[in-house]
């Protein structure tokens, strides 16, 4: 058997150094020891050694500026930090260094400091102002939930405590621990707000823990993130003790992932209640309106024809039929509770207004027709002694007496002729 030789590729030095960052580049490492005694700063960049305290091995970290920033303070000798990072090779001198993504103080002191100084920055840049928080729909039915997916028990306890409302849940896996947690979640926000921009709210959670485990909560990127997200968000994070900067950002913050889903459930809770009130409410409405015209109807029904009074009924019925039936759909409706009654009113003002202005053309057809618009043209009605009007003077007989009503005035007369040409 034949061997396929090797085909041999010689490196220069500058290839080779981009061909190990290349490699290199993928491997992202959290690395946890001592700030050294030599730290270098410059306007951009800041170079300084990280040692294992156990064995003093170290390795020289490269930090740009704005990383540097969201530490929240300086970088000082002695201090105990994790860097996230990757490997790199400088061209220059071929030296090993960690480009640092991200900076973590260790120890519960250092992260408290460091929580005061970043909220006093990013208070001071208005991200924490009331003004600038994003309302949350009363009714909320489409839901963003960004939580982990590994202890499922925030996620569980929030999606039992939802209720039975037919709630829609996109669900995005996080990490809510950790350095990587930080990336992952500003990811999620983003990811939500850019592939579903029609939820409605976007809930963060997760159950408590120390000030380490929260970490991520309390990271310039993550409340920066949250800021910039069009979709309004819930911070539910740790219990009643525990609050990030996550929470200062979020339009609103509540204690615990229970407490985020009985925010949003609550409203529907109390629909059914709150759609019986107003079904009650505008009923006592209705008849109040349908009262009035009936007393306006009965007003007019002794003068009124039988044909026009028919007439008359029948809009009645066709007006008061379909809000009858409006007031039975009621039952069934879940949204928009607090415009159904101005939408009501709004259609029974103008149904009543088309019933206004139908009975008037009545009252000037019947004024048209009234005996006593013909007596003022010069008309005459004659009665007979029982007052009846008479129409033939067949039933008429020499010696009755008559009456003959004018416009002004009338006059009794006694028949002394009868006349049938």
């Amino acid at each position: 058997m034949e061997l396929i030789p090797k085909t041999e590729h010689i490196f220069s030095v500058s290839e080779y150094i981009e061909f190990l960052n290349e490699y290199l580049k993928p491997t992202e490492n959290i690395i946890q020891g001592e700030v050294g005694e030599k730290i270098s700063k410059y306007p951009n960049f800041t170079f300084f050694n990280l040692i294992d305290t156990k064995d003093k091995t170290s390795i020289q970290c490269f930090v740009v500026s704005h990383v540097l920033r969201s530490l929240g303070g300086e970088l000082s000798p002695g201090m105990e930090i994790r860097v996230e990072g990757r490997a790199s090779i400088f061209k220059k001198n071929g030296g090993l260094n960690i480009q640092v993504s991200r900076i973590i103080p260790v120890g519960e002191g250092a992260l408290k400091q460091q929580f005061e100084i970043l909220f006093k920055k990013l208070r001071t840049e208005g991200y924490f102002e009331v003004e600038r928080k994003k309302k949350i729909p009363r009714f909320v039915s489409n839901i963003g939930l960004i939580t982990s997916k590994v202890g499922r028990g925030a996620k569980k306890d929030f999606e039992t405590n939802l209720g039975k409302f037919d709630f829609k849940i996109v669900f995005f896996p996080s990490k809510v621990e950790g350095a990587f947690a930080v990336k992952e979640l500003v990811n999620g926000i983003e990811f939500l707000n850019r592939e579903y921009p029609m939820l409605q709210v976007i809930v963060i959670t997760r159950g408590g823990g120390s000030w380490e485990s929260l970490q991520a909560f309390n990271s310039e990127e993550l409340v920066k993130a949250i800021a910039a997200s069009s979709i309004p968000v819930i911070c539910a994070v740790g219990h009643e003790d525990d609050v990030t900067l996550a929470d200062y950002v979020a339009d609103i913050r509540v204690s615990t992932p229970t407490h985020a889903a009985k925010l949003l459930s609550d409203p529907w809770a109390r629909a059914e209640e709150n759609i019986i009130h107003t079904q009650n409410f505008l009923n006592s409405q209705m008849g109040r309106r349908i009262q009035i015209i009936e007393t306006l109807f009965s007003r007019f029904e002794k003068d009124v024809p039988t044909k026009m009074r028919e007439q008359i009924l029948f809009l009645f019925n066709s007006f008061t039929r379909p809000l009858m039936y409006a007031s039975g759909k009621m039952q069934g409706m879940r949204e928009q509770i607090d415009h159904l009654y101005s939408i009501l009113s709004m259609k029974i003002g103008d149904s009543i207004s088309r019933i206004n202005i139908r009975i008037n053309s009545y009252e000037k057809t019947m004024a048209l027709t009234s005996p006593e618009l013909k007596l003022r043209q010069g008309y005459s009605i004659t009665r007979d002694g029982l007052g009846n009007v008479i129409k033939d003077i067949g039933k008429l007989k020499k010696g009755d007496t008559i009456n003959t009503q004018f416009s002004k005035g009338s006059i009794d007369a006694s028949i002394k002729e009868i006349k049938n040409d």
